[in-house]
């Protein structure tokens, strides 16, 4: 950017002008003085804020950053991408006028240090052919307009207001209507004021104090008719009776609202009442309606309920058990009948291991009415019976030490061959962790040759082994060895590897 200065000249009052300035970082001064920007750099270009007369305005440059090219500080005169910025001046009001608009180029010299500089625009230009304008100083007019009929005491009512100007002012400021509550509290003439200021004109002039009058008058109370369902409705369910209000011929009318509803009682089974209480519906006046009643009944129409509670402890692969189930009808139902029943047990299936659910089937269970029970489950688990770890291997808070890379016999029994099949996948794993100098420790006393980690059955012994072939890099490590199982179950042991 090689201009420093733009002069727009005269601009119509309340028009506006735009330059655009084109923003390039050039190639100069010394490599060694750090005031050079770095080959293959990128330099980010802004503006900061604009000094001077109000009324100008320069828009960020676009685009914001820039590639320096590689030959950058072995070249004078070399430009980067240009970037540009709008400047736009204008006002309202006529005179000459003059901004400073400073850019700003940084990004990282030669020594790789932070490096910026920056450059300044003044811009002047002048406001011409502004209207002269004549001061207002004429105040608006508010007229009050109270009702024409009586209002009843305690309701709500409202005067109204409208506010005009002189032909020629300068308009009324908004609002430019609106309404004043009137006090109904106590019966009587009365008189609605709006109050000085209540409306404005442009200019800033008040309206007057302005007054009206109107009367406060009484009625007498609304009454409500209250009317329940001709059919029985069912316990539990959601029901209502329904409310009209009236007033006598000649009265204020009702107030809103005038018919509602009433949510029923259909908590206990028989006959109950609905009731609209006192004030339910008022006049305008603020009248309240008297209470008022009126009967329904409530039918049983619930299922019994049965609940299933399943073991929470783990169950053991082909063990023997079963989860208890016990009846209520919800009260105040018609009861289990006598000949159903109100309890019982379901046996439990334990032959494989996992999560389990049981089953109490639909209908198990009815009540005097005939009502049947719905299906009822509960979840519950199977997993292995195991045994171990064996020798050579300490469970417990006794660490391990073994060879780094050696195999090491990971014995353990499930209550016979249960496959091959029962590990998580994943698993084993190894987490080290920082070694405890106070742990009790306990040598690997039998170690063997292996490729690789395997799993076998010996069913000799009835055990599981799983050869775990160690790595030479975790010499000098501690960690525990966690072994999961396909049935959700881990179990673990500390190790310490030795070089």
């Amino acid at each position: 950017m090689e201009v420093s200065s733009i002069d727009f000249g005269p601009i119509a009052c309340g028009e506006q002008d735009t330059a655009t300035v084109s923003l390039a970082a050039k190639r100069n001064g010394n490599v060694n003085s750090g005031n050079v920007f770095a080959n293959s750099s990128t330099v980010t270009f802004s503006v900061l804020p604009t000094t001077g007369d109000a009324g100008a305005v320069a828009t960020q440059p676009a685009p914001s950053t820039a590639a320096l090219p590689g030959n950058w500080v072995a070249s004078n005169n070399i430009f980067s991408t240009p970037s540009d910025s709008e400047i736009t001046v204008g006002g309202s009001v006529e005179g000459t006028y003059t901004s400073k608009v400073t850019y700003k180029v940084a990004g990282t010299n030669t020594s790789s240090a932070a490096f910026s500089t920056t450059k300044d625009v003044t811009v002047s230009w002048e406001i011409v052919d502004c209207e002269v304008v004549v001061p207002d100083e004429t105040v608006p007019v508010v007229v009050v307009t109270c009702p024409t009929e009586e209002v009843l005491r305690g309701s709500t009512a409202y005067a109204t207001w409208v506010a005009t100007d002189e032909v020629g002012g300068s308009g009324i400021a908004e609002p430019s209507s609106g309404s004043i509550e009137l006090d109904t509290s106590s019966y009587g003439a009365a008189t609605a004021t709006a109050p000085v200021g209540t409306a404005k004109d442009i200019a800033g002039n008040e309206s007057a104090e302005a007054t009206c009058a109107y009367f406060v008058t009484e009625k007498t109370p609304p009454v409500v008719v209250l009317t329940c369902p001709d059919e029985d409705v069912l316990l539990g369910s959601s029901a209502e009776a329904t409310w009209v209000a009236t007033d006598e011929a000649g009265g204020s009318g009702i107030a809103e609202p005038s018919s509602g509803s009433i949510d029923l009682d259909t908590s206990s089974y028989g006959p109950a009442t609905a009731t609209a209480p006192a004030g339910t519906a008022k006049d305008l006046a603020g009248n309240g309606s008297a209470e008022v009643t009126c009967e329904y009944f409530v039918t049983e129409n619930t299922p019994p309920v049965v609940d299933l509670v399943c073991p929470t402890s783990p169950l053991i692969l082909g063990s023997s058990a079963v989860a208890e189930w016990t009846a209520y009808d919800p009260s105040p139902g018609s009861g289990i009948a006598d000949d159903s029943p109100s309890s019982g047990s379901v046996a439990l299936a334990t032959s494989s291991v996992g999560s389990k659910t049981a089953t109490v089937p639909a209908g198990t269970v009815w009540d005097a009415a005939g009502n049947e029970s719905i299906a009822d489950s509960c979840t519950y688990s199977v997993i292995y019976d195991f045994a171990g770890f064996f020798r050579p291997v300490d469970m417990g808070n006794v660490v391990n030490s073994a060879k780094a890379g050696s195999a090491v016999p990971i014995k353990f029994g499930l209550d016979g061959d249960q496959g091959l099949d029962i590990l998580a996948a994943g698993s084993p794993t190894i987490t080290f962790t920082s070694c405890n100098a106070s742990a009790t420790i306990d040598a690997i006393e039998t170690t063997i040759t292996a490729g690789g980690s395997s799993l076998s059955y010996d069913p000799v012994a009835g055990q599981y082994v799983y050869v775990w072939k160690t790595e030479k890099s975790w010499a000098g490590k501690c960690g525990t060895f966690a072994l999961k199982l396909n049935d959700g179950t881990t179990h673990s042991a500390l190790f310490k590897f030795l070089k």
